[in-house]
């Protein structure tokens, strides 16, 4: 399956800042893991490089809201336990664990203080942190579906890659 890749990308007056945030849970980084930064503009990378930066990436402007990444990822838990309401008609014995599904809520402030770079890559990277974060949780959810056969067989053993809009 392929897992994608998110560019975060953070459009200022006199650069851009792009983050990846890879999403695969065994790829060449661990999963969600903020695997890159750049900042275009004068005296930075050519800004000329964003197609290659964003190229096979879910771009994610931090003008839009982490709203529509947190509904995607609900829908995707709300499929499961779906699967496990349906599992649960031939066989009641059936249990399925507690999901941690995430607010989506990001405490900046934290997020904030918790920040040690370039100033003008700040809000990118707090936006990548949070969908870092999302990426986590999801790989969690997954973890514990496929520890049920019964959700196995439903939706597949593999980890399945993370929802987007």
């Amino acid at each position: 399956m392929e897992h994608p890749l998110i560019a975060v990308v953070d459009t200022q007056p006199d650069c851009t800042v792009v983050w990846h945030v890879h999403t695969s849970p065994d790829g060449p980084s661990a999963s969600g893991t903020l695997a890159g930064a750049w900042i275009l503009g004068s005296g930075f990378v050519d800004p000329d490089r964003l197609g290659d930066l964003t190229a096979s990436a879910y771009i994610l402007d931090t003008a839009r809201p982490l709203t529509e990444l947190v509904s995607a990822l609900l829908a995707a838990v709300a499929e499961i336990k779906a699967a496990v309401a349906a599992a649960k008609e031939t066989n009641p014995k059936l249990t399925a664990p507690v999901w941690a599904v995430p607010s989506g809520t990001v405490d900046v402030d934290k997020l904030r203080d918790a920040y040690r770079g370039e100033p003008l890559a700040e809000n990118a990277w707090i936006y990548a942190t949070a969908v870092a974060e999302l990426v986590e949780a999801w790989h969690t959810i997954e973890g514990q579906r496929r520890s049920r056969k019964f959700l196995q067989e439903a939706l597949g053993a593999e980890t399945r890659p993370f929802p987007l809009p």
